[in-house]
């Protein structure tokens, strides 16, 4: 039965296949060409993007980065290494590279490209750890794009290079408070901001974004200071007034104390903690005592 009823349904279906045909296969046309519902109509019927060349243009290489517009500083110092910030603060897509520096480790990355408020780090490693005493460095000096620049930093080393160039994951949240933690520095009247979580956040800068160089950002280990102003106990409110939104702990910031503008790198604002910083003595991260 069942092989009486396949050969019924090929009978079937190869009289459904002929049916409507008028003459034979020998007689059918030859004609290959595709009919207009296979082509999708004419070419009246189509996008001007299906009938013209396209007009996308190929990814180019940018230019090299103006280095006024690039802001660098120090952002973090462990275990003898730098680690400079490198921020385009220009308008464009540009390129960095440092292949022209004289302390370049061979096998280290030689360039990058970043996008406008894009950053990269760089990182100053120990060259050479057979000295009998490691000697600060207060400022490292390296090539970008032809040009020297010299960045203020705080480092305990025998001699440094640069180890490694890679751009910066960037923030995509505010900074939780649980992953600041504030510092005052008598010495230098300064607040230190550090941010002890696993990755980078955006502090919610209050006043304007301030000079080039400003830190509105911080990458996990980053650490900013903000200087202070003194202002009149008749007239302040009873706490400091903190440049961002975010709530970090100062109790022991003194009353009547106002931080002026943007955070800036540690180095800059509070010299006696950046020396600390550098061999070892003190760190930014403690809680303030």
């Amino acid at each position: 039965m069942w092989r009486w009823g396949l050969a019924g349904l090929v009978a079937v279906a190869l009289g459904c296949s002929s049916a409507g045909r008028t003459g034979s296969l020998d007689t059918l046309p030859l004609d290959d060409s595709p009919s207009a519902d296979q082509t999708g109509g004419s070419a009246d019927d189509l996008a001007p993007s299906q009938i013209t060349a396209s007009t996308v243009a190929r990814p180019s290489i940018p230019d090299p980065c103006d280095v006024a517009d690039l802001s660098m500083w120090t952002a973090q110092v462990a275990s003898g290494s730098a680690t400079i910030r490198i921020r385009n603060d220009g308008s464009t897509w540009c390129a960095v590279d440092v292949v022209e520096s004289a302390a370049l480790d061979p096998i280290a990355e030689q360039d990058l490209w970043l996008e406008p408020d894009d950053w990269a780090d760089l990182v100053a490693g120990p060259r050479d750890d057979s000295c009998g005493e490691p000697s600060t460095v207060d400022s490292i000096e390296f090539d970008v794009n032809g040009e020297t620049v010299v960045v203020t930093t705080a480092l305990e080393t025998c001699g440094w290079w640069i180890t490694a160039l890679y751009p910066v994951v960037g923030a995509q949240q505010p900074c939780a408070a649980d992953a600041l933690t504030g510092t005052w520095v008598e010495a230098d009247r300064a607040l230190v901001v550090g941010n002890v979580s696993w990755s980078s956040c955006d502090l919610a800068i209050v006043d304007d974004r301030g000079a080039a160089g400003s830190i509105v950002r911080l990458a996990a280990g980053d650490v900013a200071a903000w200087a202070s102003t003194d202002v009149d106990p008749a007239t302040c409110d009873e706490g400091p007034t903190l440049p961002f939104g975010q709530a970090v702990d100062i109790s022991s910031v003194p009353p009547c104390t106002a931080f002026a503008g943007p955070g800036r790198p540690v180095v800059e604002v509070a010299p006696s903690l950046a020396t600390a910083w550098a061999d070892g003595s003190l760190d930014p991260f403690a809680p303030s005592t």
